[in-house]
């Protein structure tokens, strides 16, 4: 699954030493995820900050700056296996079920 590829990672600056991840894909198949993150500060029942990772397949992830807990649900889905001699993919991804995809790709083929 390589476990810290395509995730967020959030190390403490002072001693570097990792405060929390979240892997938005397992087994990249060419570059799903190299949108970069944006920290934001949200308002979901209460004000706080925010980290949103984005990705190129349309899916927007949306985390707890604090503690990297998804603010909204993220569900394991089965994905199609690669057809690239060699290659073999992870039989699951993440999919976050809010915000909605804002790519028409996802929303049609990754249901």
């Amino acid at each position: 699954m390589n476990l810290f590829a395509n995730c967020v990672l959030a190390l403490n600056a002072a001693t570097g030493e990792r405060v929390w991840h979240f892997q938005t894909t397992h087994h990249e198949c060419g570059t799903m995820t190299s949108v970069p993150t944006s920290l934001i500060n949200i308002w979901h029942a209460e004000a706080f900050d925010a980290v949103v990772q984005m990705s190129k397949m349309g899916l927007t992830f949306v985390f707890d700056r604090v503690n990297g807990k998804p603010v909204f649900p993220v569900e394991e889905r089965p994905v199609p296996a690669s057809d690239v001699p060699g290659d073999e993919m992870w039989p699951t991804q993440p999919f976050p079920l809010k915000p909605p995809p804002w790519s028409g790709w996802t929303s049609a083929r990754m249901r």
